[in-house]
């Protein structure tokens, strides 16, 4: 970055005016230092009355407490925690190495959520949403994985790659399930407030986790990209 504005702000001096204005010399790249021990050990924040007693009482430290918001199994086991859902520390996924917070407390019966699913054969992932609950999305995946219906860009993938997914998608429904649990997880990342909220946070986390085609994800649809077409044309 900074060998590329020494470049080119040369080009500011072409106009006197200009100059007067935007002086080239103040014009440079500033790098954050390192973390330093004090940064560390002196937080920013200063901890609530109850987050010090909570840590005294249980005797757990601050790593335990950020675990109250994630992607939670349930605590009846259903089908879909035991062998599909995925209680990760970060979001993250195959196509980045940055890791992001969890900002919600999501289980199966979590509505208005942003998921992940991820190929854990092709290492592939996909960010979906639904405004009804997780599971009832979640069984509607499986129904067309089994019955080879590409109703959308991860279920077309299970239907064209059997090379990668040689399981059987006839038999009993329990032994497919297994199946498809070595091969298929899930994390809930988001949830947001409003249904009017979902795809433009859907989107967001296709950005964030670089779930698109492009950087070899399943997801080839924006719907931000495609709400500003339309409000482009609509002018």
């Amino acid at each position: 970055m900074g060998r590329i504005i020494s470049k080119h702000k040369s080009i500011l001096e072409l106009d006197a005016d200009l100059v007067k204005v935007i002086n080239p010399k103040n014009i440079f790249v500033s790098y954050r230092g390192n973390p330093t021990l004090d940064r560390i050990l002196v937080p920013s924040k200063l901890r609530s009355l109850n987050q010090n007693a909570d840590h005294h009482q249980n005797g757990q430290d601050s790593s335990a407490n950020s675990r109250q918001f994630g992607s939670f199994k349930c605590e009846d086991e259903c089908k879909m925690c035991k062998l599909f859902l995925h209680s990760p520390e970060y979001i993250t996924s195959f196509h980045t190495d940055q890791r992001f917070n969890f900002k919600r407390r999501l289980s199966c019966d979590s509505k208005l959520v942003i998921y992940l699913a991820e190929d854990m054969k092709c290492q592939r992932s996909y960010t979906g949403s639904c405004a009804t609950g997780v599971k009832v999305r979640w069984g509607n995946h499986k129904s067309h994985i089994r019955t080879c219906r590409g109703t959308c860009e991860l279920t077309s993938h299970f239907k064209e790659d059997y090379s990668n997914h040689p399981f059987s998608r006839s038999g009993p429904l329990k032994q497919f399930d297994e199946n498809l649990s070595d091969h298929l997880r899930l994390t809930l990342i988001d949830q947001v407030d409003s249904e009017s909220e979902l795809k433009d946070r859907e989107s967001y986390w296709m950005s964030q986790l670089r779930t698109f085609d492009t950087y070899g994800g399943f997801n080839k649809r924006d719907a931000r990209c495609e709400k500003k077409k339309k409000a482009f044309t609509s002018l």
